[in-house]
C-alpha cells in the first residue's frame, strides 16, 4: 500500500500486488492501473465520508472524514500523514507498507473491490478463498466498523493478491 501522491481516505487507498499480472484474474471490469502496476482499492461494504470531494466541503462533515481516513491509514501501519491542502498525501512513515487484498471484482469506474489485510495472507496469491467470520476479523475493513466510522461488510468468494513492497 502506498499513500505519497494520492489522496486515501476511509474507504479506498492504492496498492500495488508483488505480480501486477494478477489483477488480470479478476474477471469483469477490468482493474484500471498506472504504469508501476499500482491500482485504487475500494474497501469492500465500506462507504466512509469523503475526504477530498467537492468544493466547498459543507456537504459532509470534514472531521468524521480525516478521521475515518486516519483511522485506516494508522491500523495499516502508516504514520506522521502529512497531506496538502488538496488532500494529496506529500509524505507519511514508511512511505509504504506490506499488505494483501482479498477480491474478486472491480467496480464501474476500474476500481478493485477488495477486502484489504496487513502482512502477508493466510493462502497462496491468487488462490480461490471464502471470506469466512475469522478472515474478515483480520481486515481493515472490519477494523473501521468495530470504529464505528463505516457500514457493515458481506462475505464471498474472493482471489487473495499479497505485496510485500509497494513502487511508487
Amino acid at each position: 500500500m502506498a499513500t505519497t501522491g494520492a489522496q486515501p481516505d476511509g474507504d479506498s487507498i492504492r496498492f500495488t500486488p508483488d505480480d501486477p499480472a494478477q489483477w488480470d484474474l479478476i474477471t469483469g471490469t477490468r482493474v484500471k492501473r498506472n504504469a508501476s502496476g499500482a491500482a485504487q482499492l475500494r474497501l469492500d461494504a465500506i462507504d466512509a465520508l469523503e475526504t477530498h470531494y467537492g468544493t466547498p466541503r459543507t456537504h459532509q462533515p470534514l472531521d468524521l472524514a480525516h478521521a475515518a481516513a486516519a483511522e485506516l491509514l494508522d491500523w495499516l501501519g502508516f504514520s506522521n500523514v502529512v497531506r496538502g491542502q488538496d488532500e494529496t498525501v506529500t509524505s507519511s512513515s514508511p512511505d509504504t507498507v506490506a499488505g494483501f487484498i482479498l477480491t474478486r471484482s472491480a467496480d464501474l469506474y476500474g476500481r478493485c473491490i477488495a477486502f484489504v489485510g496487513r502482512g502477508a495472507p493466510r493462502q497462496d496469491d491468487g488462490s480461490s478463498f471464502f471470506v469466512d467470520v475469522d478472515a474478515l476479523r483480520t481486515t481493515a475493513n472490519h477494523h473501521l466498523i468495530q470504529r464505528g466510522l463505516p457500514t457493515r461488510p458481506t462475505t464471498g468468494h474472493y482471489f487473495p493478491i499479497s505485496v510485500t513492497s509497494s513502487p511508487q
